[in-house]
C-alpha cells in the first residue's frame, strides 16, 4: 500500500518486500518492517521487528548479514533489528505498524 511505503533518500521501499525476505529466514516466526525517525528528515531508518521462533538461535548479526548481502543498498536495515515478544495485530491479523513504530521509539527513547 502506498501509505505504508518507507523512504530512504529518493527511494521508496515497500515494507512487504523486506518482510517476505526476512520471513524466509530460519528462526523467524513473525516480522514487521517500519520506519523510525532519522536525523535526515526526508528519510526513514528502515527497521525490522522480529519475533523469533521457539528455540531459535538467530542473532541480529546473522539476520543483518543475510539481508544486507541480498538487498540493494537503499533497502538495508539502517535502523537495525529488534527482537520483540509479539507484533501488535489488528483483529484481522494485519500488523499495527504505527503502534509498533511508537513502541520501538519509546523503547529507544527517540
Amino acid at each position: 500500500r502506498k501509505k505504508e511505503l518507507l523512504k530512504y533518500r529518493n527511494y521508496q521501499i515497500a515494507p512487504a518486500d523486506l518482510e517476505d525476505l526476512i520471513g524466509k529466514i530460519d528462526g523467524v516466526a513473525q516480522v514487521c518492517v517500519v520506519g523510525l525517525p532519522d536525523e535526515d528528515e526526508s528519510s526513514d531508518k528502515v527497521t525490522a521487528a522480529v519475533v523469533k521462533a521457539d528455540r531459535s538461535n538467530l542473532t541480529e548479526e546473522k539476520l543483518l548479514e543475510f539481508v544486507h548481502g541480498t538487498v540493494a543498498d537503499y533497502k538495508k536495515l539502517r535502523g537495525g533489528v529488534y527482537f520483540v515478544s509479539e507484533i501488535p495485530l489488528t483483529s484481522t491479523g494485519k500488523p499495527l505498524r504505527r503502534k509498533l513504530r511508537n513502541e520501538l521509539i519509546e523503547r529507544l527513547k527517540m
